[in-house]
């Protein structure tokens, strides 16, 4: 996973778009490593954050399954991990109507949150740009059915979360 080829193209991609990791709510991290907080699971790389309250994004090292997307909300103290993603890239198209820091909002208001993720919302310019960039890069479409998803994932990974 360290030599994770997506993670490279999307550090590409970041880099033509400097001002967009902030409104994106999507940090890169130089390296893919533990994050540090108790809360994240063992078998997690961290390759981002949100800018916010410790939140940020892993990817889990899965031998037989493969790499799940998972955020961490450190201070969400009763659930502070979901998977938000089947691979790295699953992750970037769930984020793609509104960039990567509304998905914090879905441990603590996920009916805010699934409406925003469902219809968006209005994005600064550097982010909108970076977002298409990573559509086009990546070949993705949004998740039609955010709840769906979001559910079949936590049933699929809800053991690598322990």
């Amino acid at each position: 996973m360290t030599n994770n080829p997506d993670l490279g193209l999307l550090s590409d991609v970041l880099k033509r778009h400097p001002e967009a990791s902030e409104p994106l709510g999507l940090f890169l991290t130089p390296e893919l490593k533990p994050s540090g907080y108790d809360a994240t699971p063992s078998c997690c790389r961290t390759f981002a954050w949100t800018g916010g309250d410790g939140a940020h994004f892993s990817l889990a090292e899965l031998d037989e399954i493969g790499t799940p997307g998972i955020m961490t909300v450190p201070m969400n103290f009763d659930a502070p991990n979901m998977v938000v993603g089947r691979d790295l890239r699953d992750f970037l198209a769930l984020g793609l109507r509104t960039g990567y820091f509304v998905l914090e909002k879905l441990v603590y208001n996920q009916k805010s949150a699934l409406s925003d993720l469902t219809g968006g919302f209005d994005i600064e310019e550097p982010a909108r740009a970076a977002l298409e960039e990573i559509r086009e890069t990546f070949f993705l479409v949004p998740w039609p059915n955010v709840r769906a998803r979001l559910d079949a994932l936590r049933v699929e990974h809800a053991w690598a979360l322990i």
